[in-house]
């Protein structure tokens, strides 16, 4: 049995707010085994290179960042993205 499903949140502003390091902010909805995460970073912020047990999409909206992923970079602008499997390292800079 598929656990596909699509999913909605009727006010994303209530969505549980978390500032996981400084100069980052994210708004996060659980449901089952995801975790789905909307983060806003200021302006020089850097997220050391870290690994997750699960896969991570950062798609970028507005602004540029630079992203490593597994040893290689690449500087990210809106319509941009990279998904890191579970257990790949990656780390940005805003």
């Amino acid at each position: 049995m598929s656990t596909s499903r699509f999913f909605g949140v009727e006010d994303p502003e209530s969505m549980s707010s978390v500032v996981p390091r400084p100069g980052t902010s994210s708004r996060v909805v659980n449901f089952d085994e995801v975790e789905f995460r909307v983060n806003s970073f200021d302006v020089d912020a850097v997220v050391p290179p870290h690994e997750h047990e699960f896969h991570s999409v950062i798609f970028v909206l507005s602004g540029r960042i630079s992203v490593s992923l597994d040893g290689d970079e690449s500087d990210l602008e809106p319509g941009q993205g990279v998904y890191a499997e579970a257990g790949a390292r990656h780390g940005l800079t805003a």
